[in-house]
């Protein structure tokens, strides 16, 4: 979508994982905007992060639902 994509691990839970533990016929990916500080008490992301995020979003649905 115009950025380029930097895959990277996690050591967090989501239900990414369930769903592969399930050996379902169907894949999955965990994207969104994070910092070191995931599950913190201090956890945040920067403002700028954030609205990136929102376009990214917004992007990924029109694509996927076929709607460029």
């Amino acid at each position: 979508m115009g950025r380029p994509i930097m895959p990277v691990g996690s050591a967090g839970a989501n239900d990414g994982a369930e769903f592969r533990r399930a050996k379902l016929p169907f894949e999955t990916i965990v994207i969104g905007p994070g910092s070191n500080t995931s599950h913190e008490v201090n956890e945040f992301i920067s403002i700028n992060q954030f609205l990136l995020s929102v376009q990214f979003y917004e992007q990924f649905a029109l694509r996927f639902l076929g709607e460029k």
